[in-house]
């Protein structure tokens, strides 16, 4: 048996797994920045309704377009991906009291 022959065949295997295993990782750091980007643009609509709805109710919807990296050339500006949330808000300092009879949940009645 030739000693090259299973240097070589270790190299061939290196190569295609090591290939897979850094397209896996790159999809897993694509995944990751693309529910990231989500997030924040959830968390921005309801802090704006928040703020909004300072007596009362308030809606908010936020659209934003998020560019994320090209791993191909670092220096371009990737592809866009459109991010939307919407929250809606309702303050009133009433809603803690129930309107019926007995307090929700079997609470001691105020």
């Amino acid at each position: 048996m030739n000693p090259y022959s299973s240097r070589g065949q270790a190299l061939i295997e290196l190569a295609v797994f090591g290939s897979i295993l850094i397209l896996l990782l790159g999809a897993l750091i694509n995944y990751g920045l693309n529910t990231e980007y989500t997030q924040q643009v959830w968390m921005k609509s309801f802090r704006e309704a928040l703020g909004l709805a300072s007596g009362g109710s308030a809606s908010v919807i936020v659209v934003r377009d998020r560019y994320l990296p090209n791993p191909g050339n670092p220096f371009a500006t990737g592809s866009p991906l459109p991010v939307s949330a919407g929250a809606s808000i309702t303050r009133d300092f009433e809603l803690q009291h129930h309107q019926g009879g007995t307090p929700p949940m079997g609470g001691v009645p105020p």
